[in-house]
């Protein structure tokens, strides 16, 4: 049986699918069968309407299992290539990551960023200075390492560092991603 998906809107098989059960109160739950009398959402098992499913906000209700969940099956999902280029590139089309400098030190300000990718090229003074504003807000910084340029992973010339504002999509690239050093230490 086919169904179309929340994201997408393309027709599919429902072993292909994720099926979101959503209670009056507002809870969300992850069901193996469609049930009557009830708010079922289908969102197909792929990166791109997973990402889109997050950037809507559905997932604002469920609990931890359950967005784990979510994060494990976007992760097999991304096997081929490079993991921390795939979570970056979605992140930024679905607006949960933003790119410069100069744009992640507003949101910084503004409390917006839970986590900072930098680029290895990225010069000294321009670590100091993240360094010093992330000390006081506890925002962790990681360095982007992978075999590509960071600004073209990112998709802007010349860009060294991009601010993640998205939980979920910070725990992702934290995954992926070794820490060059620890903001909190003294």
């Amino acid at each position: 049986m086919k169904y179309i998906c929340a994201a997408c809107n393309k027709s599919v098989d429902l072993k292909n699918l994720f099926i979101i059960t959503v209670k009056n109160n507002g809870e969300i739950s992850l069901l193996d069968t469609v049930r009557e009398n009830s708010q079922n959402i289908f969102v197909c098992r792929n990166p791109e309407c997973l990402s889109i499913l997050f950037k809507k906000g559905i997932l604002n209700n469920a609990d931890k299992k359950l967005r784990n969940k979510f994060l494990k099956e976007l992760k097999m999902n991304t096997s081929d290539g490079s993991k921390t280029e795939k979570f970056l590139g979605m992140g930024i089309k679905s607006g949960k990551i933003i790119r410069g400098f100069t744009s992640v030190v507003s949101s910084i300000k503004k409390d917006e960023v839970k986590l900072i990718v930098i680029s290895r090229i990225q010069k000294e003074n321009t670590r100091k200075k993240l360094n010093a504003l992330v000390k006081k807000t506890r925002i962790e910084i990681f360095e982007y390492r992978g075999k590509r340029e960071f600004d073209r992973v990112v998709g802007k010339p010349n860009c060294t560092c991009v601010g993640v504002k998205d939980k979920t999509y910070a725990d992702l690239i934290k995954k992926e991603l070794n820490e060059i050093y620890d903001t909190h230490s003294s």
